[in-house]
């Protein structure tokens, strides 16, 4: 296993257990008057756009298969693990009565958690199909156009904070109107489709290691850092921000800046960072579920319920407890699931696959 694939483990793992705080926040309750909710939650949700950029950082890369094979392999290593799990949680929702048993109630519920709580794959998926092509294209921009293209997409993202936070401090509406105009005729959003320039953003910073100075990482951290913070900062002052926010392409640059010069010595810590990270996607799809089983035994006691009932660090300290409890439980049994029945629909489907080998051929 080399550095890179520990480092970039590493912040896949720290970025699912992120997923579980933003979800984990409303349980926690309002601490010296200040808001944790939204304090929490703005500060975690940085792991969307860093996983849609890790995402692209493996994915936008030449293809070593043909696309019909590259397609059945995303299949397979997403879309199949989701059925899955779905199933898996309908069941478990089922067994305890929070679904009906009908086929109408089955088939909303799926609909429901597939388009609303697991809203991350199905953006993903149009973005991994067209990331042999982005590769291509891509790769034929020299190192000065990229490095243009790099500067432009950085600057936009930082007219977006500028704007939008003097639309929000402005307390006169034609201020805040004058600002919004300059968005329309300089918009913040140099490529658009939200979350895609994160997915794009990952091959660029691959391509960037071993190219930006000592002078350039230190600045961009410092931005990205700041931009960071200040996320639940102004979420608290009642700052409303876009999605995905200005603040965040900043802070996700600082974070792979950060990751990318990370070292780790060590066996025993790569295989455990490498066994946590195997697991986040299953992790993801049970979270939820972990949650609502963790709280809700916690919530009987009336100890964790959003109200402030017990002082801020008894709650905080039982906060951390809660959260550690839902992930490590959806590893457990996410690592049950991947190595049984994930494994068990893996082998039905390459069967299958085998049978359409003559029309993915067909996509050569």
């Amino acid at each position: 296993m080399t550095k890179r694939l520990v480092q970039w483990d590493l912040l896949r793992t720290i970025a699912m257990s992120f997923v579980v705080v933003c979800h984990t926040a409303p349980y926690l309750g309002p601490i010296r008057s200040i808001n944790t909710n939204v304090a929490v939650a703005e500060f975690g949700l940085l792991c969307d756009p860093v996983f849609f950029a890790l995402s692209g950082y493996f994915a936008i890369r030449p293809l070593k298969v043909s696309f019909g094979n590259y397609l059945f392999k995303k299949f397979r290593d997403i879309v199949l693990p989701l059925f899955t799990y779905t199933l898996c949680v309908l069941a478990y929702n089922l067994a305890r009565g929070a679904v009906e048993l009908n086929w109408g109630s089955c088939i909303a519920w799926c609909y429901n958690i597939i388009t609303g709580g697991y809203w991350f794959i199905p953006c993903l998926i149009p973005f991994l199909i067209l990331a042999p092509f982005l590769e291509e294209m891509f790769s034929s921009l020299s190192e000065k156009t990229i490095g243009i293209l790099e500067r432009l997409v950085y600057i936009a993202a930082i007219w977006g904070i500028a704007i939008s936070v003097i639309a929000f401090s402005s307390t006169r509406p034609s201020v805040a109107n004058i600002a919004w105009t300059m968005t329309a005729l300089l918009p913040p959003f140099v490529v658009p489709g939200g979350y895609f320039v994160y997915f794009c953003l990952g091959y660029f910073l691959r391509r960037a290691e071993g190219h930006i100075t000592s002078s350039q990482f230190k600045a961009l951290v410092a931005i990205g850092l700041v931009s960071w913070i200040a996320c639940p900062v102004l979420a608290v002052l009642g700052y409303q921000r876009l999605d995905p926010s200005y603040l965040w392409f900043p802070a996700t640059v600082a974070i792979f800046l950060l990751f990318s010069r990370m070292e780790f010595r060590g066996k025993r810590n790569s295989v455990a960072i490498s066994f946590l990270a195997r697991h986040s996607y299953a992790v993801y799809l049970l979270q939820y579920t972990t949650i609502d089983f963790v709280y809700g035994h916690i919530g009987l006691f009336s100890v964790l319920d959003g109200t402030p009932t017990l002082p801020g660090i008894e709650r905080l300290f039982l906060q951390g407890l809660a959260v550690l409890l839902s992930y490590g439980l959806a590893v457990l049994i996410g690592f049950a699931i991947d190595e049984t029945l994930v494994k068990l629909a893996k082998l039905g489907f390459a069967r299958i696959a085998r049978l359409f080998e003559p029309v993915a051929g067909n996509l050569n």
